[in-house]
């Protein structure tokens, strides 16, 4: 439910583009599998995961020294609970046998839950698990199965404070300032293993083409297995009308010419390219039909002179085009919203206010449950006194 947002667009809008563009060639999932040694790699590289047969990849894929050694704490203190669990006092459990138990019911469940989890999620990314994703074949869509270590460093983060947690529960006194000592040890071993990753090997000056939008461009020339088009595009391209304007050595976003026109006579005066929004202004003598070179998807507002227009598909390349009277005008074109996204939203956006509401409920109630008896009869007496007063 907290997915909403993103997983409702995905299932509806989702089929809208030519999906089978993203899971072959490189985009094929059987090459970017993960081997198990590196995830223990301390390699670190900025090239691609392209190596698609082995371990020889320009990028890593570690989980972090700190992560593992954690880990396998947590594996030590789970045996542990469990060892202790079986072993009993005669014909009776003691009460350190109960505490035991109710440790193994509430943070030993939840970690055993993160460490097999993590477990799952690392098997996935590997060749042995290629049985999987010929199964289940929506996780082709995923492209790299190393994406998933993004769920990974979630569980095993989640995991290492259990495990200090844990670590910590019951110690009182100096015991307590030791424990302190052995985080703040932890928390500089964390920032010395990750030290030597925080500088670059080598500093490379940033040319401009690199951040204006050219940098796409360029990827896609190289790969032209890795474009992407809807389902409305007819006629698949290579090149467009962007072309020559990307390539210029005056390049400009202001220059790309977003607009055209197709029918009437008249001339194209300005153009905007925003990211998010694109458009210009058109002048034109008769009535004519202005062409706007982006995909046609749900979401995209045309405007002409801040009033909403109607649009068309273009074909046959899936562009979006418009009818226009004479004159001139300023046309807009905006991604924004649609149902099933404000759908989505909406149901993020409640099921996150109720598991604050939830987590904030669960912290009153467990903080009333540890107030002594004598606290507790104080309270309500003075909450009677207060009633009785109002009253009079």
């Amino acid at each position: 439910m907290l997915s909403a947002i993103f997983i409702m667009p995905l299932l509806a809008e989702g089929p809208l583009l030519a999906q089978e563009d993203w899971t072959r060639d490189t985009y094929d999932y059987e090459r970017h599998w993960v081997h198990w040694g590196q995830f223990l790699s301390p390699f670190w590289g900025y090239g691609y995961s392209d190596d698609p047969v082995g371990a020889n990849d320009g990028m890593s894929f570690q989980l972090g020294a700190i992560h593992v050694v954690l880990a396998l704490a947590s594996i030590s203190l789970l045996l542990r609970v469990l060892l202790v669990r079986r072993k009993p006092v005669g014909k009776v459990w003691s009460d350190a046998m109960v505490l035991e138990e109710e440790r193994w019911s509430d943070r030993s469940w939840l970690q055993l839950f993160l460490l097999l989890a993590s477990l799952a999620v690392l098997y996935t990314m590997t060749p042995a698990a290629a049985w999987l994703w010929r199964a289940v074949s929506t996780l082709e869509v995923v492209q790299f199965p190393w994406r998933l270590l993004v769920l990974t460093s979630f569980t095993l983060s989640a995991l290492g404070g259990l495990v200090v947690g844990e670590l910590g529960q019951g110690v009182e006194g100096g015991e307590r300032d030791r424990l302190s000592a052995v985080g703040l040890l932890l928390g500089l071993l964390v920032i010395a293993a990750s030290f030597s990753y925080s500088s670059p090997v080598g500093l490379q000056p940033v040319e401009p083409w690199r951040e204006d939008g050219r940098a796409v461009f360029e990827f896609e020339r190289e790969h032209p297995d890795m474009l992407g088009y809807t389902r409305l595009v007819e006629e698949r391209f290579t090149e467009s009308p962007l072309t020559a304007q990307y390539l210029a050595e005056d390049f400009s976003n202001d220059k790309l010419e977003r607009l055209g026109i197709l029918a009437g006579a008249g001339e194209v005066i300005s153009h905007y390219s925003r990211g998010h929004s694109f458009g210009g202004e058109v002048r034109v003598v008769s009535p004519g039909t202005v062409q706007v070179r982006l995909f046609e998807f749900p979401g995209w507002q045309v405007r002409v002179n801040g009033v909403p227009h109607a649009y068309r598909v273009s074909p046959p390349y899936g562009l979006i085009e418009l009818d226009v009277p004479a004159g001139t005008h300023r046309v807009d074109v905006r991604m924004g919203m649609t149902p099933v996204r404000t759908a989505g939203a909406i149901i993020s956006g409640v099921t996150l206010l109720l598991l604050v509401g939830l987590w904030g409920a669960r912290r009153v109630m467990t903080a009333r449950r540890k107030l002594p008896p004598d606290t507790a009869a104080t309270q309500r007496t003075q909450r009677s006194h207060r009633e009785h007063k109002g009253k009079i």
